[in-house]
């Protein structure tokens, strides 16, 4: 048995030769996670019924779910949704979703719990998530109360 390790530059044929034997394999193209937020949408806990990003969130210091509808755009992969968030304990950090596995071009609702705070409208920036690079982000305005 003769092991050896090449890193190809390009997908093609290659040709070796290795202690005097001689062989070939094909390297192809790597499919890099790819995904895209679709939708996004709330729905209070206990509830069946979601409402668009667009309509205001009823009241603060309540538990609300967010939907995100996802599709993954290229092989399959494991996704997650996240947020950058400042609060006074931790300072400036990630915040982000359970993961979720979406086969290739299909598409996932990735319902995520968040609890609001405080009243008010911000604009806030969504970011997907494929095994741990980002791929997809959506800014939306969102309002509580």
């Amino acid at each position: 048995m003769v092991a050896f390790e090449a890193t190809p530059t390009e997908a093609r044929a290659y040709q070796v030769s290795v202690n005097g034997l001689t062989g070939s394999f094909v390297a192809i193209e790597v499919a890099f996670p790819s995904g895209e937020i679709l939708e996004i949408t709330w729905r209070e806990v206990g509830s069946d019924v979601w409402y668009p990003i667009s309509e205001p969130i009823p009241a603060p210091q309540k538990e609300y779910y967010l939907g995100f509808r996802a599709k993954n755009t290229g092989r399959t992969a494991t996704f997650k949704v996240g947020i950058y968030i400042y609060d006074a304990f931790a300072g400036w950090h990630w915040m982000k979703s359970p993961s979720f596995d979406i086969e290739a071009g299909d598409e996932r609702l990735i319902e995520w719990p968040l609890w609001f705070g405080r009243s008010g409208s911000e604009s806030v920036t969504f970011h997907l998530f494929s095994d741990d690079n980002e791929v997809d982000s959506i800014t939306v305005t969102l309002t509580v109360g």
